[in-house]
């Protein structure tokens, strides 16, 4: 094998690699709601960990 076509083949690779893995996704408004509505979901569930006592007992758990 040349060396050129050592090269060609490594930079066909690369392409490939790129064209598969490396491709932004269509983002479609169903996404986000389920983004915004995840994301409240959270919030409300650390408002209420903070505000009551296991919010303690996780902090003392992760500092174990």
């Amino acid at each position: 094998m040349e060396r050129g076509n050592k090269v060609s083949t490594v930079l066909n690779y690369v392409s490939n690699f790129i064209e598969k893995y490396l491709t932004v996704p269509e983002i479609y408004a169903s996404d986000i709601v389920e983004i915004v509505i995840m994301s409240v979901a959270i919030y409300y569930v650390v408002l209420w960990f903070r505000k009551s006592r296991a919010w303690v007992l996780l902090k003392g758990i992760l500092c174990l």
